[in-house]
């Protein structure tokens, strides 16, 4: 790693869902292996990924896991088996798995430093519909050795106001992790990925598990484009490159042929306070009247 390229490994699993087939509408092979294939197969995931010089080893939704209440696998035990090997391997692990509460279950996705160190806890803040878990109740911005990662997740990517609060709480890269299930949605939202990335200057990524019937959707967009799509089990790479990420916040757009950059550059400094304020204003009237 350098002090301006920051080495990303996106890992996009096939993933074995026993314990989801009994929350969500979805078929799964009786035959298939335990939930806690899923744990062996993300160790191996992170030594390959370390081995390629990867810095930081992104999961998608709920894996390794546990899936629900009825896993064979424990939220803890899944954080003390991948800190011990994000220690042995010297990598940043985000990862996701259910955190089961007296009160019910809350979808979590979490980041594990090089030390060990679990470092931060996401809880999903906006369940999508007929989703079980109860929502989470603040944003999450880590710091990742110079990069500051946000953390949500999913359908998340749906809503702007989730990455624009992690852009304004300082956030370089911005993942969505998703569970699956995306099908004719696809197209779509790899638009949506792109457009977060644009609008905010920063890079998304996201990947999904791939379930019985579906491609993957392993994307990396940076604010000027596509880095990498990948439909199929495995890990993408890409190298999040901070210089370009301060340029294009900290330069102003001119109107010139050629242009020095594919999106428009010193969005958010454009912004007026005043249009902000009044998003605010309506926000809250919106939701006052809609009670």
């Amino acid at each position: 790693m350098t002090d301006e390229l920051f080495p990303f490994a996106l890992v996009q699993p096939r993933t074995y869902l026993r314990a989801w087939g009994k929350i969500f509408s979805s078929s799964f092979d009786e035959g298939a292996p335990p939930e806690t294939q899923n744990l062996d197969d993300a160790l191996d995931y992170l030594v390959e990924a370390a081995s390629q010089g990867a810095r930081y080893v992104v999961f998608p939704e709920l894996y390794p896991g546990p899936m629900s209440p009825d896993s064979p696998l424990s939220l803890d035990d899944v954080t003390e088996r991948l800190a011990d090997q994000a220690r042995e391997s010297h990598v940043w692990v985000l990862y996701g798995g259910a955190e089961i509460v007296p009160e019910g279950m809350y979808n979590t996705y979490d980041a594990v430093s090089p030390s060990g160190h679990l470092a931060a806890r996401y809880r999903k803040m906006i369940p999508a519909c007929g989703e079980p878990w109860l929502p989470g109740q603040e944003p999450q911005v880590v710091d990742a050795d110079g990069l500051r990662l946000g953390l949500c997740l999913c359908w998340e990517a749906w809503f702007p106001e989730i990455a624009r609060t992690l852009t304004f709480l300082g956030a370089d890269v911005i993942l969505f992790p998703t569970g699956g299930l995306v099908h004719e949605l696809g197209d779509r939202w790899r638009q949506v990925l792109a457009a977060r990335a644009a609008e905010n200057m920063v890079y998304t990524m996201a990947s999904t598990n791939l379930l019985a019937c579906e491609d993957g959707m392993a994307v990396i967009n940076s604010p000027e484009g596509l880095v990498a799509d990948a439909r199929k089990q495995g890990i993408v790479y890409a190298s999040v490159d901070i210089a370009r990420l301060r340029y294009l916040r900290e330069t102003d757009e001119e109107l010139m042929v050629p242009k020095k950059y594919l999106s428009i550059p010193g969005l958010l400094r454009a912004l007026p306070p005043q249009v902000a304020e009044h998003l605010q204003r309506a926000v809250t009237g919106f939701f006052e009247e809609n009670r």
